[in-house]
């Protein structure tokens, strides 16, 4: 009989949570979706079902008004989670997977009162941000203590949980995985010098620096492109600036991409940059998967010494690395792959290796069914 999980996510649908729609869609268990904060509102059947409160199952008043708001940081009285305890038993949840660290605190009460196993996958803010450490981090003893386990995406990651007090038989690392049907391998025939930036315009993919490590490559090849995919806060800051360093005709913002846009985008650029970064409030990454997506895609790698990066990105044979900050290295580093065609074809081969030996999806998804019992 196959066992029923729910996935508890802040957010149901954020476009840049690819990880978290595998896990509510993919996961072979008959899977409900509990979402709108950190201690959930809503409960869905995965992610295109129909949104329903919580008390409207549970039985009981208004769960909204036992919420001061939709963050998780004011969870409300002992009935709050008294009711999601007993809409897990009514529904017979055998397992709850928490995405990110927050989450896993607000549900630990009530895992542990209802005798449900607790799953937390930590992703990246949630393990390394300040903020979130010295708020949700003073019960993260707890809930090491508490949940059945910890899935981390990196080895640094892994490292970063357990120097949290995590016991280390407990913390268990399943990176992520690419559908290498949606991402095939593409061998490039031409070098045309397009360089892509795929990622969320935010400070630890730090875009500013993608623009000046890209400016220092038009010093030496003027005719070379940058088109930078996706949005954030600092989108209008680097739009700004390229406008009035006069860098428009180089420089193509292509906003929001889907799947297929997003492929489409690797097929027709020369290399990938990732420029991560910790920021100044220690937030990190973990390993970003537009990486594992351009590896398997052909497209080679520029990218941060940074995270969960140098476990897939070996430099100089599935891609190229630098320090972080150090725009004169990683400009170094694009310009080795756009002048050897016969290297970068290389590094592309030996990429898409990798990712077939150990970031397939379906690796990925199995690993993950295995480690939680569905």
């Amino acid at each position: 009989m196959m066992k029923k999980l729910a996935v508890a996510s802040p957010n149901k649908f954020k476009y840049s949570e690819t990880f978290i729609h595998m896990h509510a869609n993919e996961l072979l268990a008959d899977t409900i979706l509990l979402h709108g904060g950190y201690f959930p509102v809503y409960w869905s059947n995965g992610m295109k079902g129909e949104d329903h409160t919580i008390s409207s199952l549970a039985g009981r008043g208004n769960f909204m008004s036992l919420f001061k708001n939709k963050s998780g940081s004011e969870v409300g009285g002992g009935s709050g989670k008294t009711m999601l305890g007993e809409f897990l038993s009514t529904t017979g949840i055998s397992v709850v997977l928490a995405e990110y660290g927050p989450t896993g605190v607000a549900l630990m009460d009530v895992c542990t009162d209802a005798g449900i196993p607790l799953w937390v996958h930590f992703h990246g803010y949630d393990a390394y941000r300040q903020d979130i450490l010295g708020e949700q981090g003073k019960l993260y003893p707890k809930l090491f203590a508490n949940a059945k386990g910890m899935i981390v995406v990196s080895n640094n990651m892994r490292k970063q949980l357990i120097s949290l007090g995590a016991d280390e038989k407990k913390v268990h690392l399943i990176p992520y995985g690419v559908d290498l049907e949606k991402f095939p391998f593409y061998n490039k025939q031409t070098n045309n010098l397009q360089l892509v930036y795929i990622g969320r315009f935010v400070d630890k993919k730090s875009p500013e620096l993608v623009i000046a490590v890209f400016e220092k490559v038009l010093e030496y090849l003027p005719q070379a492109t940058l088109k930078m995919a996706g949005e954030g806060p600092l989108l209008k800051g680097c739009k700004d600036y390229v406008e009035n360093n006069g860098l428009g005709r180089s420089v193509v913002f292509c906003g929001r991409l889907n799947h297929g846009e997003v492929l489409a985008l690797l097929r027709e650029g020369t290399l990938l940059i990732q420029h991560s970064r910790v920021t100044a409030d220690g937030d990190s990454e973990g390993l970003p998967l537009v990486i594992l997506e351009a590896m398997a895609s052909g497209t080679p790698v520029v990218s941060t010494i940074h995270g969960g990066i140098p476990d897939a990105i070996i430099h100089e044979e599935t891609g190229l690395l630098s320090p972080e900050n150090n725009i004169e290295a990683m400009a170094g580093n694009i310009l080795r792959l756009l002048t050897s065609s016969e290297f970068s074809s290389m590094i592309s081969e030996n990429a898409r290796k990798v990712v077939e030996a150990n970031y397939r999806k379906e690796k990925y998804l199995s690993d993950l069914r295995s480690l939680i019992q569905i």
